[in-house]
């Protein structure tokens, strides 16, 4: 569940995204050896987001990690 913080920035969690990469990897198996052309588009959206929130998830992570080794040197 969000907290009133990020719900007001939209601001998707670590396990969100975590979430959200899992679910385009389904698609991707699901979808298989694309045929049509819509399953090629398909392939292709699904690749291209994984990736947005792939590179996204790694940029919260490593923030979350720089936050709790500060925190770790002020004490």
């Amino acid at each position: 569940m969000r907290s009133k913080r990020q719900a007001k920035t939209n601001d998707p969690s670590v396990n969100e995204l975590e979430a959200d990469v899992a679910y385009f990897d389904a698609r991707l198996s699901m979808l298989g050896k694309p045929v049509t052309r819509y399953q090629k588009a398909q392939e292709v959206a699904y690749r291209l987001l994984e990736g947005l929130l792939i590179k996204n998830l790694v940029r919260k992570r490593n923030k979350l990690l720089h936050r709790v080794r500060s925190k770790k040197q002020q004490s």
